[in-house]
């Protein structure tokens, strides 16, 4: 489950980063390395070993953690209910 669970965040990812590649008229790689699961000093040292825009890549993650990590207490509290319920009914 786990696995399955990592290839659907990665198709969404790389979905996302292809959508906004087309839309915004940026190379597809330098979106792809914002995108990705992944520390920003790995993805900015990534982008420059490729010849992409290191401060796109770096703005990228900076907003992608900057978005998720002031939401991570009520998905773990969402996650934390539905397993509660889970363990109960089964």
């Amino acid at each position: 489950m786990t696995s399955l669970s990592a290839l659907v965040l990665l198709l969404l990812i790389s979905a996302m980063a292809l959508g906004l590649a087309h839309l915004g008229g940026h190379p597809w790689k330098t979106l792809m390395l914002g995108a990705a699961p992944g520390g920003v000093t790995e993805m900015a040292l990534t982008a420059k070993f490729l010849g992409a825009e290191v401060a796109l890549v770096t703005a990228i993650q900076l907003t992608r953690i900057f978005l998720f990590m002031p939401n991570i207490p009520w998905i773990v509290r969402l996650i934390d209910r539905r397993e509660t319920r889970r363990r109960r009914d089964g």
